[in-house]
Formats: C-alpha cells, sequence, structure tokens
C-alpha cells in the first residue's frame, strides 16, 4: 500500500506567507506616491513616473489578487486533507471494530 503524506503545517505556512506578501503588494501604492511627488516637476520624469505608476498599480493589484486566490486554494486543500484523513481514520476504526478490532 502507498502512503499519501502531507505536510499541513507547511501548507499553513504557504498560506501565511502567500497572505502577507498580497497584503505588502497593497501597501506598495504610498511608495510610488511620495516618489511622483519627490520629482515634482523636473521635465517630463513626473509624467514618466505616474505613468509607471498607473501601470504598476494595474499589475500590483492583479498580482495580489492571484496571490490571495492561491492562498484560498492552499488552504481548501488543507482543509480537504485534513477531513479526508478524518474520515479514512473513522473508516479504520468501524473496519476494526468489525473485525473484532484485528487489522
Amino acid at each position: 500500500m502507498t502512503d499519501l503524506r502531507l505536510d499541513l503545517d507547511q501548507l499553513d505556512d504557504l498560506h501565511d506567507s502567500l497572505t502577507a506578501i498580497a497584503t505588502a503588494f497593497d501597501g506598495a501604492d504610498a511608495a510610488g506616491d511620495t516618489l511622483n511627488a519627490s520629482v515634482d516637476t523636473i521635465g517630463d520624469l513626473q509624467y514618466k513616473i505616474g505613468a509607471f505608476a498607473s501601470n504598476w498599480n494595474d499589475t500590483r493589484g492583479s498580482i495580489a489578487e492571484n496571490l490571495r486566490t492561491i492562498a484560498l486554494a492552499v488552504e481548501s486543500i488543507r482543509e480537504t486533507f485534513e477531513d479526508l484523513d478524518a474520515q479514512l481514520a473513522l473508516q479504520v476504526e468501524a473496519a476494526l471494530e468489525g473485525n473484532g478490532g484485528t487489522p
């Protein structure tokens, strides 16, 4: 028989890391605003920084959303395996009771 092993703690850590990264992406907007204000009206630098920041905001938002989607999937995988493990344990217990406790 093949054993299936899944480290649920690692899945929890992955979920937490993905969520933290998504949150960091959410907070990155303030840095762009500060930089844009710092260059004020130096030639067309402010325009270029503003255009980059606008494009980056769209991309950053998409990345953060995708990270959260992956984090939810990881959480769902962990929960599914916990449920499966509990169900299989109950089935083994029931089978052992039906055989008088003999495997």
